[in-house]
C-alpha cells in the first residue's frame, strides 16, 4: 500500500538571512531579554529538589525530594506526612554517613508500604531508598521504587 500524500505542504520557510540548502546549518536564537540582577526562576513541580539534614522530623514531600541524612552524631528518623497529601510525589532517602546510627524512614500511622504498616531501616553508608507516593482509585500508601 502507497504512503498517502500529506493533506497540506509543510512549512519549510525560514528567515532570509538563514542559510539554505545541502550542507546549511541554521542556528536561530530567541532572545528572553533576560538582564542582570532578574529574580531566580520558579521552578517546576516536577523538579527534584535536595536536602541535607542531620535531626529526627516529619517531612512533607511538596516537589520531588532527595535528603541527604547525615547520622554521625545520633539516628535520625524521617517521618513522613501521610501519602494522601504527597500524592504522585517522589522521596529518595540516602544514608550518607559512616557511623553505627541507622536512618529511619517512618509512615504516618495512617498509611501503608504495600499495604502494611512499616518503617524502612537504611543502616550503612550510601543506602537509600527511592519511594513514589500513590492515591489512585484503590491503591494508596506509599510504594518502593529502587533501593541500593
Amino acid at each position: 500500500m502507497p504512503i498517502p500524500a500529506p493533506i497540506s505542504q509543510p512549512d519549510d520557510s525560514l528567515a532570509s538571512n538563514t542559510p539554505s540548502g545541502p550542507g546549511q546549518v541554521a542556528l536561530i536564537i530567541e532572545d528572553q531579554g533576560a538582564s542582570i540582577g532578574d529574580g531566580y526562576p520558579e521552578y517546576p513541580a516536577n523538579m527534584w529538589r535536595i536536602q541535607e539534614i542531620s535531626a529526627t522530623g516529619t517531612q512533607t514531600v511538596d516537589t520531588p525530594l532527595c535528603i541527604r541524612a547525615d547520622a554521625t552524631s545520633a539516628a535520625v528518623t524521617i517521618t513522613l506526612l501521610p501519602s494522601r497529601l504527597n500524592s504522585l510525589k517522589m522521596l529518595h532517602v540516602m544514608k550518607v554517613d559512616s557511623s553505627g546510627n541507622n536512618v529511619i524512614v517512618a509512615l504516618d500511622a495512617s498509611d501503608t508500604l504495600y499495604g502494611a504498616s512499616a518503617s524502612l531501616t537504611l543502616a550503612t553508608q550510601y543506602k537509600s531508598v527511592t519511594l513514589l507516593a500513590i492515591n489512585v482509585g484503590t491503591l494508596s500508601g506509599w510504594h518502593i521504587i529502587a533501593t541500593t
